[in-house]
């Protein structure tokens, strides 16, 4: 994929914002994880990546740094790196970067590995270093980590070994204090999230919310064959007690698809993008890409969609757009009681991610 060019696009995308890298060379690929510098706020960190060329997958290790306001590229060499791998999960606090999990494919794609090594990276020296500690969740990739306070915390993912997949939805604690794994486990009773991959995660204040996922599931014909599965409940965590309760939808939710990306914006979560895999004759799949973006309100638990505002134009300042909320309709519930559908799509589609930038909303793609 090109890099974009400066400037206002076609009309569907006026009054967007498109950057330009001049020193872009990053590889396209999936599975890329990207953070913000907590010590440099306009710049990104990006780590390791995974291409498919249509005949051999390939695997990188590599290190960048992108300056937003430059919209520069920086390739960064350290020794003791970690493997190649794609699909792993990344968080920063104070002043390092956390990455734990992943996976790893031969080029022909006849063998797998599955990663559950942790790793942090000083964010001065461009240091990395390996954490070996008991208690650590078993190897996957398709899972999320999220911050919160003091704490890294993990939940779910699928660990595949080309014969069987298996989905988690176990949960583990990493308390950046004590350098301790603690695995978290459901009360006899109590309510928790089903087994997926390929969902999103995030915090806001003393709250941390689940949207989405997929799994498979074997059918109960006699063919025994796989199911996609894609999940479009909602669930939020109580980092305090670590009880889960299932969020009511309300409003004017996204339909089913994965491979979306969310960041927080004031008192709501906006979610960008994704992916609908369909079957169009026997083995046969085509992949619907979205670019759609939704509010979430966290105070009200109510979604909504969000449109593209006129330009406006002000003495002091440039031309500028906004996001405005789009004209409100009944609640539907398309989706079965659980919120998921059956429509079929790929572990892990990360083709972009969505951040907050010194109030500005960034959607990089790769």
């Amino acid at each position: 994929m090109s890099p974009p060019s400066l400037g206002n696009g076609s009309k569907e995308n006026e009054g967007c914002l498109q950057f330009h890298f001049d020193s872009y060379n990053v590889q396209n690929g999936r599975g890329s994880r990207l953070n913000i510098n907590p010590l440099k706020e306009i710049e990104l960190i990006l780590y390791r990546a995974e291409f498919y060329n249509g005949n051999k997958t390939f695997f990188y290790g590599d290190l960048y740094r992108c300056d937003v306001e430059k919209q520069e590229w920086k390739l960064i060499t350290s020794p003791n790196s970690p493997p190649p791998c794609s699909a792993h999960q990344a968080v920063a606090w104070k002043n390092n970067l956390y990455i734990f999990g992943g996976e790893f494919t031969s080029p022909n794609q006849e063998w797998f590995h599955h990663y559950k090594d942790f790793w942090t990276l000083d964010l001065k020296t461009n240091q990395w270093e390996q954490i070996n500690l008991k208690g650590c969740p078993s190897p996957r990739s398709g899972h999320r980590m999220v911050l919160y306070k003091h704490k890294i915390i993990v939940f779910s993912g699928f660990y595949d070994t080309l014969r069987e997949v298996r989905y988690y939805n176990d949960l583990y604690v990493f308390g950046l204090d004590q350098y301790k794994w603690q695995e978290v486990k459901p009360s006899p009773g109590s309510m928790w999230p089903s087994a997926r991959s390929c969902f999103q995660f995030f915090v806001n204040q003393d709250e941390i919310f689940l949207y989405g996922g997929y799994s498979k599931e074997v059918s109960s014909d006699k063919s025994s064959s796989e199911k996609g599965i894609v999940h479009s409940d909602m669930w939020s965590l109580d980092p305090t007690t670590w009880e889960w309760n299932k969020v009511k939808k309300s409003g004017m939710p996204p339909g089913s698809c994965a491979g979306f990306t969310m960041c927080i914006h004031k008192r709501r979560a906006l979610l960008f993008g994704g992916v609908v895999d369909m079957e169009v004759q026997g083995d046969v799949i085509m992949s619907l890409f979205l670019n759609e973006l939704y509010g979430f309100q966290i105070d009200s638990y109510r979604w909504y969609p969000l449109e593209l505002g006129k330009e406006k134009s002000t003495k002091d300042k440039a031309s500028e757009s906004e996001w405005v909320e789009a004209e409100d309709e009944d609640d539907s519930e398309d989706d079965d009681e659980d919120g998921n559908s059956d429509k079929t799509t790929d572990d892990d589609v990360e083709v972009h991610q969505i951040f907050l930038i010194q109030q500005k909303i960034v959607v990089l793609f790769l």
